[in-house]
């Protein structure tokens, strides 16, 4: 796995934040990565997301348009490659 958690969790209110390890954009869509520790070891997980704007507002969904199929593909695409690839 090329991935390391590096740069601790921030500290909000006493509590624990974890934070994403990675972010790939492709235009409006991004995959977020986060790095989950469990009994078998770490594990990656991929969360796709569209940005979109409500007003002056940013917002994100799951939900994607033809528009954004290719855009969202290449950027899982990248989130593959970044994880298989070895470290540098």
């Amino acid at each position: 796995m090329s991935y390391s958690s590096s740069g601790g969790p921030e500290d909000r209110q006493n509590q624990k934040a974890e934070r994403p390890i990675d972010e790939v954009r492709y235009g409006r869509c991004k995959v977020v990565v986060w790095l989950n520790k469990t009994q078998n070891g770490e594990m990656l997980n991929f969360v796709p997301t569209r940005l979109y704007k409500d007003g002056e507002e940013w917002k994100e969904s799951q939900s994607l348009g033809v528009a954004e199929l290719l855009p969202m593909a290449e950027a899982l695409r990248e989130a593959f490659l970044r994880a298989t690839s070895p470290k540098r």
